[in-house]
This record gives structure tokens, sequence and C-alpha cells, in this order.
């Protein structure tokens, strides 16, 4: 099997009451194409911010990147 680059596990994410992302999880392996789509307001954005830690729940997450966890001293 390839070798893990991004995983994502159970993520839910909500502004207020509105639930953006509910129950997420994704795996990429090196060497796949992924594509993200899917209408206006449906998640996007928010899912990639926090995937690039641009959104400061990004820490709070399930996130894994090259094998680490996020949040643990990475920059």
């Amino acid at each position: 099997m390839a070798e893990e680059l991004l995983t994502i596990e159970h993520l839910t994410k909500q502004y207020g009451e509105n639930v953006i992302l509910n129950d997420v999880s994704l795996t990429v392996h090196k060497g796949e194409v992924v594509v993200v789509v899917g209408s206006s307001g449906c998640g996007k954005s928010t899912l990639l911010s926090l995937v690039y830690a641009d959104n400061p729940q990004s820490y709070a997450c399930d996130i894994r990147l090259f094998g680490h966890q996020r949040g643990k001293g990475e920059s």
C-alpha cells in the first residue's frame, strides 16, 4: 500500500448551529489525485482551511499529515 499523505478521521465543523462538515473521514495516499467538488457553501474551503491549518480549529481535529498528528509541534 502507498504511503498515507493525509488522513482525516470523523471531522465535524460547525459555526453556531450550522453544521458545515459532518463526520468527514478521508485518506489520501501517495500518487492519488483528489478533487473536492460541491455547491457553494457546502464546506470545500472550510475543509481545505483545516487541512492547511489556516483555521485555528485545525489543531483540535484528528488530521494527520505525512503520518504526523496535527498539533504536535510541526510547522
